[in-house]
């Protein structure tokens, strides 16, 4: 992205947030509720299992931030998004939202290149 991006351009992108509830309450289901634990997988290897698979990596806001910097882009604005499916079925929607804005599984960087 630093290398075609023209200086002062914009970009988006969008990675898996490695502080998300979904990436504790999957992966510990998949490690102690399917037994993976027991075939040498850990807690990052599982998310392969519901994600896309291929690409699974998760970052914290920060250390996806420093990321960006060493790459010679200017963070500017970092959130947190995620998937209309409910965390938990039948959670009450006000809690579900409050998790998803505080825990989202997915995080939005918007950055520049100076």
């Amino acid at each position: 992205m630093a290398r075609v991006l023209a200086p002062g351009g914009r970009g988006m992108i969008m990675v898996y947030n490695r502080n998300s509830l979904r990436y504790y309450l999957k992966g510990l289901y998949q490690l102690f509720g399917r037994g993976l634990i027991f075939k040498g997988e850990s807690l990052a290897s599982v998310q392969k299992y519901f994600t896309d698979g291929y690409f699974h990596t998760h970052y914290s806001p920060t250390e996806f931030e420093g990321i960006l910097k060493s790459k010679g882009l200017r963070p500017e604005k970092t959130s947190l998004s995620h998937m209309a499916k409910r965390y938990i079925p039948f959670m009450p929607t006000g809690i579900d939202n409050f998790l998803k804005r505080k825990f989202g599984w997915l995080l939005v960087a918007e950055f520049s290149k100076p």
